[in-house]
């Protein structure tokens, strides 16, 4: 299945050779695997790149769990690792970085409305399709592969169940509601409301929501 082309609406300048970030993602991958690319990995980890892509030192013990990959957040796999890298090779902050990648989830992912299917990093990425926790899921994933702490949360309160991602970005966490941008987006409201989603104070969650639970993976 072919992968929705990356959209980057912000980035003018961006390299017209990059057309469909999924098929390009596989041919490195396979590139790799097949010894036709230099790759650094241990001999065990098959098509995964080192867990480890940081320097511990100086790092902030309360972010470390955060930019590692789990069971769930799948940040070392090699299409994650090179489809993050990929949309945000022409930015140079973590705030530019993490916001472009917001930028792509709004274009290009779509939430599953069904919600019967449980999808990995991987999945949601093929399918462009997910649940909310899912596709934030993803969206913690392309942040860590780069070395951003993220985390997905959820919010709950009177039966309303709401996921959400927090990033740590300039030594603060903030929320990024990457569904609820999709949502604005598919109502084609005008172009800079999805994006006031990515930025938004935990206080003005903290208001919302009864319940507000960091998820454990």
């Amino acid at each position: 299945m072919t992968h929705p082309q990356i959209r980057m609406k912000e980035e003018k300048d961006l390299d017209s050779t990059i057309e469909n970030t999924k098929e390009t993602v596989k041919n490195k991958a396979l590139e790799k695997e097949n010894g036709q690319v230099p790759v650094e990995t241990p001999a065990s980890s098959n098509s995964e790149i080192p867990m480890m892509q940081f320097s511990v030192i100086n790092i902030d013990s309360r972010t470390m769990r955060y930019r590692i990959p789990t069971n769930v957040i799948n940040s070392s796999d090699v299409q994650i690792n090179s489809t993050s890298q990929l949309i945000t090779y022409q930015n140079n902050s973590e705030y530019t970085k993490s916001r472009a990648l917001f930028s792509w989830m709004i274009e290009n992912i779509a939430v599953d409305q069904d919600n019967t299917t449980s999808r990995s990093n991987i999945q949601v990425f093929d399918e462009a399709l997910g649940s909310p926790e899912e596709i934030n899921q993803l969206y913690v994933a392309f942040l860590r592969a780069i070395d951003i702490p993220a985390r997905v949360v959820k919010g709950s309160t009177d039966g309303d169940i709401h996921f959400w991602t927090e990033l740590y970005l300039n030594g603060s966490w903030v929320a990024s509601d990457v569904v609820e941008g999709i949502y604005i987006s598919t109502d084609d409201a005008t172009e800079h409301i999805p994006r006031s989603m990515f930025n938004i104070k935990l206080s003005v969650l903290k208001d919302r929501y009864d319940l507000i639970q960091i998820m454990p993976y």
